[in-house]
């Protein structure tokens, strides 16, 4: 809970509507000041945004109360639009597309930001706004890709090699500054059907793409074998249940 909200919070039912135009204010002078310059102002104002959009979430007056405020000031909404898509409306205007984006963000740091967590902090953990706007289940597109690196390198760090082992060149060799050991390798097929390693690289982001793409399919792998598992056991019960009927 910020600030803000532990000041405003004892009186919100009553001040909801000076709450909203405090925080439409505050998005005026982003606009209007550090807008192109800076993000700083951004983040400060969509995590007091969080902290209304949990506060009404939890007190069915509030919606109702906003809804109102919402009539008052002749913005029409669907009847299924989201509440924090209503509340960036109100605080940032019509804004196009980023209406969207914003709310995304209200929704996800809602559930996920931590109390004491600044919204900058969890933004650039999260891998920017356009990340978390693009989140599904939970997770955005980087956490998505960070979490397929780290099971391949779970996964390759005891993985037995898929050819006998060579001595590595310093072209192969993995960066000395890097977290991981492994480089990316190239490897031809000749004509008599064996292979040859023709280039070698350790530069991380091709690195990192390659070990993204390897946890997708490693992931792939172990979830293909848990439902094989898991038909096989349905088919053994079905089995003995079977049995115990017929033996019955």
């Amino acid at each position: 809970m910020t600030k803000t909200q532990t000041t405003k919070t004892a009186s919100n039912h009553a001040n909801i509507s000076t709450w909203i135009d405090s925080l439409t204010t505050k998005r005026e002078t982003w606009e209007n000041g550090t807008y192109k310059a800076s993000n700083e102002e951004l983040y400060v104002l969509l995590d007091e945004c969080v902290d209304l959009f949990k506060e009404v979430r939890a007190h069915r007056s509030l919606v109702k109360k906003l809804n109102l405020i919402l009539e008052e000031r002749d913005i029409m909404m669907r009847s299924n639009t989201s509440l924090a898509t209503k509340i960036v409306r109100l605080i940032f205007g019509d804004c196009g597309k980023r209406a969207y984006t914003y709310a995304r963000v209200l929704i996800v740091a809602a559930e996920q930001k931590g109390e004491l967590q600044s919204m900058k902090s969890f933004v650039a953990e999260a891998g920017g706004i356009e990340e978390i706007r693009k989140s599904q289940n939970g997770q955005t597109p980087t956490q998505k890709r960070n979490e397929q690196i780290a099971f391949a390198v779970e996964v390759l760090e005891t993985r037995p090699g898929l050819v006998e082992t060579f001595k590595i060149s310093e072209e192969l060799a993995p960066h000395n500054e890097s977290a991981y050991e492994f480089s990316v390798a190239i490897v031809r097929k000749e004509r008599n059907g064996k292979g040859s390693v023709v280039f070698g690289t350790n530069n991380q982001t091709i690195l990192k793409a390659a070990l993204a793409q390897a946890g997708k399919s490693l992931s792939a792998i172990v979830e293909e074998a848990k439902q094989a598992s898991g038909r096989k056991q349905m088919l053994e019960n079905r089995k003995t249940v079977i049995a115990e009927k017929e033996a019955a």
